[in-house]
């Protein structure tokens, strides 16, 4: 990560904090206070969020193409499945038929 030091004037704060009606203690332990919390902080530039949002968006948009090929993948694989089962239904049926006409003609002769 790209860490950005923050350079912090703690006397010039603490002097502000007094004008604007602070203790001298309470200003000068606020703006330590302030200044350990900006100092133990994990800062970032902008350019370093903006490679890693172009990062994310990058292998996001690789993803999305990972699974249209899949997608893209399964439906031929479905669409031949159906083709066999399309298949198997119209020799069953044809069989069928071929059945019904035999049955019909055993019983007109019988007739």
């Amino acid at each position: 990560m790209c860490s950005v030091a923050v350079a912090f004037d703690i006397l010039k704060l603490a002097r502000k904090l007094e004008a604007a009606g602070f203790a001298q203690k309470q200003a000068a332990d606020t703006s330590e206070a302030l200044a350990e919390a900006l100092t133990t902080a994990e800062l970032v530039t902008k350019e370093y969020l903006d490679f890693r949002l172009r990062e994310t968006e990058l292998r996001l948009r690789e993803t999305e193409q990972r699974l249209e090929a899949k997608t893209r993948e399964t439906e031929l694989r479905l669409e031949t499945k159906l083709g066999e089962v399309k298949i198997d239904i119209l020799k069953w049926v044809g069989g069928l038929l071929l059945a019904q006409a035999a049955v019909i003609a055993a019983l007109v002769k019988l007739l």
